[in-house]
């Protein structure tokens, strides 16, 4: 792990200022890309309820009661905005929103769902050292790669989403993002594994990082995280984040490559139809 002496602690309040310019971006890049979706990103409460289209991992609010407390009124709008377009509502909670939006959560009912884990790291730092027998090699796709960078990084969730073609669209998109690059790795000169680095604001977001099921366990993550690291300081972000399920393989492998855990992140859902819904989180 990266020693953490001389190095600035991360700043957890400018990376979630990042992420909801980058979430904005994304919507406008899809209203371009499928404008039948009517996709919208309304602000409320400090964040954006965003509507991606129903189905979509990314319908649902971000960033919500960081920094302003949150008011009743503010859920009845976020409600109607979900209600009115036929989805339920689903907010992302944050162990940083102010308390007042637990409180209302619990109070109207909502449930949890997935929880992941918000890490970060300041820039530049050593990036982790790769494994002596590593055979993984990473690249940045070209635009003539995106499509084989879609089809790899889509089976590779295969197995962790029931609903692999919605994950196709969200990276369609991404052709319409310049913020956004794409990474493979492959081993043995076959495809093993992709990823996606957004840099916005002097902020690293890392994304999408995807192993077949094949060539997992062999450093893929890890090589992905690192060049992806070395891209974003090169590019002049001082700041990286990312999102990982507890104890699962993305956060040991940002734990090592000197990562902290500045959040923790429940998938909140209201189902107007009675119950909640775990939805695809991430």
């Amino acid at each position: 792990m990266r020693s953490s002496r001389n190095r600035s602690r991360p700043e957890p309040r400018r990376i979630e200022a990042s992420a909801l310019r980058l979430t904005a971006a994304y919507v406008r890049a899809l209203r371009e890309v499928r404008p039948r979706v009517a996709a919208t990103a309304l602000p409320v409460a400090g964040g954006l309820a965003v509507y991606a289209g129903i189905g979509s991992p990314l319908t649902q609010a971000f960033g919500l009661g960081l920094g302003v407390p949150v008011l009743d009124a503010d859920l009845a709008v976020l409600e109607e905005f979900y209600q009115s377009r036929g989805v339920p509502a689903e907010i992302d909670l944050s162990t940083r929103a102010d308390p007042s939006l637990r409180a209302l959560l619990d109070k109207r009912g909502y449930r949890p769902g997935r929880r992941t884990l918000g890490l970060a790291a300041s820039l530049p730092g050593s990036p982790p050292p790769a494994a002596a027998s590593s055979a993984v090699r990473v690249r940045r796709t070209t635009p003539d790669q995106f499509a084989q960078w879609i089809a790899v990084v889509a089976r590779g969730f295969v197995e962790q989403s029931e609903r692999p073609l919605l994950v196709t669209d969200i990276y369609e998109t991404f052709r319409r993002m310049p913020e956004i690059g794409c990474f493979l790795a492959t081993i043995e000169e076959q495809p093993a594994g992709g990823a996606a680095l957004a840099c916005e604001g002097g902020v690293a977001h890392l994304f999408g990082a995807s192993t077949l099921p094949s060539f997992r366990g062999r450093g893929v993550h890890a090589a992905l995280l690192r060049e992806r690291l070395a891209t974003a300081a090169a590019a002049g972000c001082d700041l990286a984040c990312l999102g990982a399920q507890p104890d699962g393989p993305a956060h040991r492998n940002a734990l090592r490559a000197g990562f902290e855990v500045v959040a923790d992140h429940t998938a909140m859902i209201l189902d107007p139809r009675g119950g909640a819904e775990i939805l695809l989180h991430y």
